[in-house]
């Protein structure tokens, strides 16, 4: 037994010593992998300014600093890409070629000495299909608060079901218009006053249910409902005490809910 131990204590030291006197191998420093600049390089991902969907879920818009694109849901996949119109905002008119576009339109002109720069907002309906515009029509710049900030460009907005485009603070402060997307973009009168030039209205999107709701011009936090269609107004609601934030139908119409600005809650009709 201690003859045993002796042996396998002599090989172990004689191992260990054996490694100790081995050349050591260098060590694997990793070097970091330069990636290759190429100053000419215009290969850079665009960046996404914002995506809308249309009434249905079914495609996706994507506005982009270069441009934008349309995909389908489901099978999700890109169906429209244009490079040439930068858009501010966009929606798509269900499953349809129709899409209706926030452009901006500027114009330089020399005073004297000075460069001014003239802003001009155009909302454009266009053709996916055969890639070309098919109306045009330009908000009045004379408008209070419109003045090329994004501020101001927040509340102009505008929204279309099947049979009607509405816009806001189109020709004056504080309205609605209208037109009939069915009769070549006839314009409805008269336009509908509001309370402010938030632009806070909903448009249902229900064939049979054509009805509008936006902040009635006769009080604060009152809610106005007409029928967008015959251009009747059905009632009006006192839904806050306070101005009104948003307000949004369900798909039929059948309900309303909005809230204020305060944002303490949520009320639906």
């Amino acid at each position: 037994m201690n003859s045993w131990l002796k042996t396998g204590k002599g090989m172990m030291s004689h191992l260990i010593d054996k490694v100790a006197s081995a050349p050591q191998p260098m060590p694997v420093t990793k070097r970091s992998k330069k990636k290759a600049h190429n100053k000419d390089d215009n290969s850079t991902e665009p960046m996404v300014l914002f995506t809308s969907l249309n009434q249905d879920c079914s495609y996706v818009c994507c506005g982009t600093s270069n441009g934008f694109r349309v995909f389908r849901s489901k099978p999700f996949e890109q169906i429209f890409e244009s490079k040439d119109i930068i858009p501010l905002k966009l929606t798509m008119l269900f499953d349809k070629s129709l899409i209706a576009i926030l452009t901006e339109k500027i114009d330089k002109k020399k005073i004297e000495i000075e460069e001014k720069i003239e802003k001009e907002y155009q909302l454009q309906l266009y053709d996916i299909k055969n890639r070309e515009f098919i109306w045009s029509v330009s908000p009045s710049m004379s408008m209070d608060g419109y003045d090329g900030t994004s501020s101001s460009l927040k509340n102009l907005k505008f929204a279309m079901n099947k049979t009607r485009l509405v816009i806001t603070n189109l020709n004056s402060d504080n309205s609605l218009s209208l037109f009939d997307i069915t009769n070549k973009m006839k314009p409805l009168y008269p336009s509908i006053m509001t309370y402010d030039n938030n632009g806070i209205f909903d448009l249902c999107q229900d064939t049979d249910n054509c009805l509008l709701a936006y902040c009635d011009q006769s009080g604060k936090g009152r809610i106005g409902i007409i029928d967008a269609f015959n251009l009747q107004k059905k009632l009006i609601i006192d839904a806050h005490d306070s101005s009104i934030q948003i307000i949004k139908f369900n798909y039929n119409g059948n309900y309303i809910a909005s809230a204020s600005n305060k944002g303490t809650l949520i009320r639906i009709f």
